[in-house]
């Protein structure tokens, strides 16, 4: 499972997508309102699903940086 980021052009309410995205299998929806963005889980293997969703124009993992 990967972290995800998924913006959407602000077409529909995100809880609306949000449930979409969960329908295709993104699991530990986190909707950010303030920001406009939705995080989640989900394998590599849905990535393309998860884009199909409608609204939705990006989906890109979360990646963690870490300093020393």
């Amino acid at each position: 499972m990967r972290k995800w980021i998924i913006v959407s052009d602000g077409g529909r309410p995100l809880g609306e997508i949000a449930t979409d995205l969960t329908a295709a299998g993104l699991t530990e929806v986190e909707t950010q309102l303030e920001i406009g963005i939705i995080l989640g889980k989900a394998d590599v293997s849905i990535a393309n699903a998860l884009r199909a969703v409608p609204n939705v124009v990006n989906v890109g993992e979360d990646i963690q940086f870490y300093t020393c």
